[in-house]
């Protein structure tokens, strides 16, 4: 799944964002597969003091990572992380 997390924008900025952003994937067959991650205010600033903020997209699936980075280039800088999810070992599974 591809999770959106808006990173420098007040709670309402990031809101109005995802209400933007979410008829944009609409089109896609895994447009129900989109998480987003709002939390309260924050500030990302650079080194040169100006407010640098972005939109970070992580998945598992890297296609999926380049699909929506480019459909929100035209709105955002966008950072991209690929996950490596590992499911916890059972008992009865050996240690590598």
């Amino acid at each position: 799944m591809p999770a959106i997390e808006f990173i420098g924008y007040s709670r309402e900025e990031a809101v109005e964002r995802m209400n933007r952003y979410i008829p944009l994937f609409a089109h896609l067959e895994w447009v129900d597969d989109f998480i987003f991650q709002i939390e309260a205010d924050s500030k990302v600033i650079g080194s040169n003091r100006i407010e640098q903020p972005l939109v970070r997209v992580r998945s598992r699936f890297p296609e999926r990572i380049e699909i929506t980075r480019n459909i929100l280039l035209d709105y955002e800088d966008v950072e991209s992380l690929v996950i490596d999810f590992r499911p916890r070992r059972t008992a009865s599974e050996p240690k590598e």
